[in-house]
C-alpha cells in the first residue's frame, strides 16, 4: 500500500531493502506537518517514516546536462554523473524548498508539495527487509499490542475517570520517553484527551486505531486541509453521519429471517 515507484527514479533499482512498489496511499499533510511536527527530538518521525532512498543502481545514474542550473555544486561538469552508487539519489527534506534548489540539487530532492502518489514519504513499520527476495512473504511479526500502548490506554482510562493527574502521569511517561527535551503535557479537561489522542496518532500511527479512538469518544472525522488536497471533498464525518456504522450485508439478512427487517439506519 505504501511503497512509491523509487525503482523508476535515476539511479534506483527494485531491491529487497526497499520493498515492492504497490503505492495506493500518501500520508496526509496534517499527518506529516503538523502531528510529526517536532522530528529534531521526537523520533517517531523517522521510525515512521522512509524518506532517503541510497542509490543501488548504477545503469541508470543522471548526468548532468547543460546549461548547469544556477547553484550547482562547485564540481559538477555536464555529462558527468551527479552521484555514485551508494550516493543518496532520493531525499525528502519534510519541509519546502525552491524550484532553483531542486534543479540544482545532486540527487531527487522532494518537498512535500511534490508528494504524490507515486513518490511521497514511505510508511516503513512493515518493512520486511529479511526477505529472500521480493516475491518472497514476508517473515516479520505483525504489531498486535506494544507497551506505549498500554500507558496510553491507562492514560486515555484515567482521563475518563476524572483522574487528570494519573492521566497526564502515564501520557508523559509515554511522550517524554520519545522526546526527552519535551517537559511534559500540563493540560486539562478536553485538551487533555485531545492530547492523548494526539500521543496515539503519532505512537500507534498506520496500526489500525485511529478511526476507532474517534468512534470510542464519539468525535467527528475530520480532515484538515492543510496543503488544500481536499477541494470539493466534505471535510467533516460526523458521529451523526449513519455511513459511520456499515449495513448489514444483504446475504446475511436473507440467511436470517430473525434479523431481515433490522437493517442499520440509513440503509
Amino acid at each position: 500500500m505504501w511503497v512509491p515507484q523509487y525503482e523508476l527514479r535515476p539511479g534506483m533499482q527494485r531491491s529487497v531493502t526497499y520493498g515492492r512498489p504497490y503505492i495506493r496511499c500518501v500520508p496526509t499533510a496534517w499527518l506529516t506537518d503538523v502531528a510529526f511536527q517536532e522530528r529534531v527530538n521526537d523520533t517517531r518521525y523517522n521510525k515512521t517514516f522512509l524518506t532517503t532512498w541510497i542509490s543501488n543502481n548504477a545503469a541508470s545514474l543522471p548526468k548532468w546536462v547543460a546549461p548547469l542550473p544556477a547553484g550547482a555544486p562547485a564540481n559538477a561538469v555536464v555529462g558527468q554523473v551527479k552521484f555514485s552508487v551508494g550516493d543518496t539519489a532520493i531525499f525528502m527534506p519534510g519541509f519546502d524548498v525552491s524550484d532553483a534548489k531542486i534543479a540544482a540539487s545532486r540527487y531527487l530532492l522532494i518537498p512535500p508539495r511534490k508528494y504524490d502518489i507515486t513518490l511521497s514519504p514511505y510508511m516503513k513499520k512493515y518493512n520486511d527487509t529479511k526477505r529472500a527476495d521480493l516475491n518472497y512473504p514476508s517473515i516479520r511479526p505483525v504489531i498486535v499490542y506494544r507497551l506505549a500502548e498500554t500507558y496510553l490506554i491507562a492514560a486515555e482510562a484515567a482521563y475518563n475517570l476524572n483522574n487528570e493527574p494519573v492521566a497526564r502521569q502515564y501520557l508523559n511517561a509515554v511522550a517524554t520517553r520519545r522526546d526527552p527535551n519535551f517537559l511534559g503535557y500540563t493540560s486539562i479537561g478536553a485538551q487533555l484527551l485531545s492530547d492523548i489522542l494526539l500521543e496515539r496518532r503519532k505512537e500507534l500511527a498506520f496500526e489500525g486505531h485511529r478511526y476507532w479512538d474517534l468512534a470510542r469518544n464519539n468525535l467527528n472525522v475530520t480532515r484538515v486541509n492543510t496543503a488544500g488536497n481536499y477541494t470539493g471533498v466534505p471535510l467533516t464525518f460526523a458521529t451523526t453521519n449513519f455511513r459511520r456504522i456499515f449495513p448489514i450485508p444483504q446475504a446475511e439478512l436473507d440467511a436470517n429471517p430473525a434479523i431481515r427487517d433490522q437493517q442499520n439506519p440509513g440503509y
